[in-house]
């Protein structure tokens, strides 16, 4: 197996120190070829050493490891990020399916990490999840996308091209403004937990709707939605209570 050429960037001394330690003895498929402590540092020497894989700190030195991948002219390597808890790192992470390792590293965790990414290189797939990130670091909310990884590569949605998810087991099944549908490999309630924050709405156990295109709400016992591509979707019962005080919200927001 042709080894990867790997770079360290954290300002933490001894964090770099603790991934080298981990990397030299539980991953031999992977060289050391330099590390930096801050982004200015990184940007020098990235051109020169030009690595296959990038370990990056999300905070470097007032600085964040975003900031370093929105100067590079070209992105052409894998990245695997290291974060403490950082609610808007890790939720930047999620919605654009960067593979993110929680500080103290973990050797299992990293092993993982190293082997998805040998996975990816062994389909010869590009990666996409890195213009996701960069995109979503400029623009707002409602003009966010979302990385879905499917049998055939990475689709990037914009969430306002987003009707619904639709549980389907362990799957989920995105449904489009445009009439495609998605299906994931993922359980709903990853999708729930990622998406309510942006006003989408658990509104039937099998069903997450995008409160903005939501254009009406029938009447009835528990009632439905209608939503802008004609679909109908009941209101669960448990839910209707709920659902009405955040779409009495939204509406005052919108």
């Amino acid at each position: 197996m042709k080894k990867l050429k790997c770079f360290l960037v954290d300002d933490a001394y001894k964090s770099r120190e603790i991934l080298k330690m981990l990397i030299e003895a539980h991953l031999p498929e992977l060289e050391i070829i330099g590390e930096a402590d801050s982004v200015e540092a990184a940007l020098h020497q990235l051109p020169i050493c030009k690595p296959d894989l990038l370990f990056l700190d999300v905070e470097l030195k007032g600085e964040t490891g975003f900031d370093l991948l929105k100067s590079l002219p070209s992105v052409d390597f894998d990245v695997i990020f290291t974060t403490a808890h950082d609610k808007y790192a890790i939720e930047a992470l999620r919605f654009s399916a960067m593979d993110y390792l929680m500080k103290p590293v973990l050797q299992g965790e990293l092993k993982e990490a190293v082997k998805r990414v040998f996975q990816k290189k062994e389909k010869n797939e590009k990666s996409r999840q890195i213009d996701a990130l960069v995109y979503n670091i400029n623009y707002s909310n409602a003009d966010k996308k979302i990385a879905l990884p499917t049998s055939s590569g990475m689709e990037l949605i914009e969430l306002s091209q987003l009707l619904r998810c639709e549980a389907n087991g362990n799957y989920t099944t995105f449904h489009l403004q445009s009439g495609d549908k998605i299906l994931i490999s993922k359980t709903l309630m990853e999708f729930d937990q990622l998406l309510t924050p942006y006003y989408f709405f658990r509104i039937h156990q099998s069903h997450l709707v995008n409160l903005r295109l939501v254009v009406q709400l029938k009447k009835g016992d528990p009632g439905a939605v209608l939503m802008k591509d004609g679909s109908i979707i009941e209101i669960a019962r448990r839910k209707k209570t709920e659902f009405m005080t955040v779409l009495k919200d939204f509406a005052l927001i919108a």
